[in-house]
């Protein structure tokens, strides 16, 4: 299998010359149908495309598996690199490794995937892609509780039947001809393990054994498809057949793995032909994933001291005499209608500052503006934009720069970088 890793925001050539950083035509076609699967769901793209040679990564990370190719997309929290030659590619394949292990870490702080530091040190000791270590995590966890034993369900069943099981439904039998009272309607009821649950953790596995290259990985899987060889298998296409699983104390043991087994299935292609996947991604949008992991950094640390608000509260720029325009949605506010802490309203930026600009360090306008509003409408005492921290920055991450209105200098815009490996932060 052939891993070929890239950078948000980089670019991949399209060649039939077969060279290393390069990939097929084919494959282009694949990512096409891919984007354009995205584009129809989300109202969003992956990836442009530039000329007839060259495709653009847009802000999203992940992998995408084609046949033999694994295009793994990482962040891009550092500065180009300034070596040449081998310098250089050592340089690039360490970067790769920091950025690697900066998106682990976001998805577990986020609470994205129930990642632990033993499943990060195992991801780079097994050289697994990232979608085999989603196979890798429901596989463990689908183990861990099936070792405790299945969920089973009482189900309910009419049917004609030539002996009778459970209730004989006699009205319905004396009704029939003489020919047909030579079988019996029965209602019984049957203690079954075809359950959705089930249906659901035993495909997740089975369309996991068919993408899995990773020997362990496999063999966890195989042994999870096992348990579940009396059960039936959801029909194709899997993502519009996933059942609304009802946790409760007798299956709530489950829910995990039954999280992760929803992400397996919704990572596959939704046609499969010849009973082969085309292609498997499992991509995030950065700016999201960065918002999230801010929040749950924030939330923690705030819990209990004053009131937190994520996504909202929701307000309006204008009114109108039949209604209100231009609505307002702030990621973060903290001390909402709390008088013993000023307001403050957080919003996050998944992009890098330029403090070679030493009056605006890279803010776009448009965000100092957006912010400037925030201010106004929520009457916030402080506004911060918080940004990825990076080498390129000559200090150190916190608070990068501080603006103040000129009729209210208690009133101010600040700008923060935050390390994304911390798991604290205080603002």
């Amino acid at each position: 299998m052939r891993v070929l890793t890239v950078h948000e925001y980089s670019r991949i050539r399209i060649s039939d010359g077969g060279e290393a950083d390069s990939i097929t035509p084919y494959q282009a076609r694949v990512l096409e149908t891919i984007n354009e699967r995205f584009r129809s769901d989300h109202k969003d793209e992956l990836f442009d495309w530039y000329r007839s040679n060259v495709i653009r990564i847009r802000n999203y990370v992940g992998v995408v598996q084609i046949g033999d190719l694994v295009l793994e997309i990482l962040p891009k929290i550092h500065k180009d690199d300034v070596q040449q030659g081998s310098e250089r590619e050592g340089a690039v394949q360490q970067g790769s490794e920091r950025d690697r292990n900066y998106l682990l870490h976001m998805l577990r702080e986020s609470g994205t995937l129930p990642l632990t530091t033993r499943d990060i040190t195992h991801f780079a000791t097994q050289r697994m892609t990232l979608l085999e270590l989603v196979l890798h995590l429901y596989a463990e966890e689908a183990r861990k509780q099936l070792h405790k034993g299945r969920v089973h369900r009482y189900q309910h069943t009419e049917e004609i039947r030539s002996t009778i099981r459970g209730k004989l439904l006699v009205g319905e039998h004396a009704r029939s001809g003489p020919i047909k009272q030579l079988r019996f309607p029965c209602r019984y009821t049957e203690f079954t393990a075809d359950t959705p649950l089930n249906r659901l953790m035993r495909t997740a596995a089975k369309q996991g054994l068919r993408i899995a290259s990773n020997a362990s990985v496999r063999q966890s899987l195989s042994w999870v498809e096992l348990q579940f060889d009396d059960v039936q298998l959801l029909q194709r296409p899997f993502t519009s057949n996933i059942p609304t699983i009802h946790f409760d104390r007798n299956n709530q043991r489950f829910e995990q793995a039954c999280n992760l087994a929803v992400r397996i299935l919704r990572s596959l292609a939704p046609d499969v032909r010849a009973g082969q996947t085309d292609y498997t991604s499992m991509l995030f949008n950065m700016n999201e994933l960065f918002e999230k992991y801010i929040a749950r950094i924030l939330r923690r640390q705030y819990h209990g001291v004053t009131t937190f608000r994520e996504q909202g509260p929701w307000s309006h720029l204008y009114n109108r005499e039949d209604g209100k325009a231009f609505r307002m949605i702030p990621d973060i506010v903290l001390g909402w209608a709390d008088e013993k802490f000023d307001t403050t309203i957080v919003d996050t930026k998944w992009k890098l500052l330029d403090n070679r600009d030493p009056v605006k360090f890279g803010v776009g306008q448009a965000d100092a503006y957006q912010m400037f509003a925030y201010k106004h409408r929520y009457d916030a005492k402080r506004v911060i934009l918080l940004y990825p921290h990076h080498d390129g920055l000559t200090t150190p991450a916190g608070r990068q720069a501080i603006y103040q209105l000129p009729s209210d200098t208690s009133r101010t815009l600040e700008v923060w970088t935050v390390d994304v490996q911390a798991r604290e932060l205080r603002i």
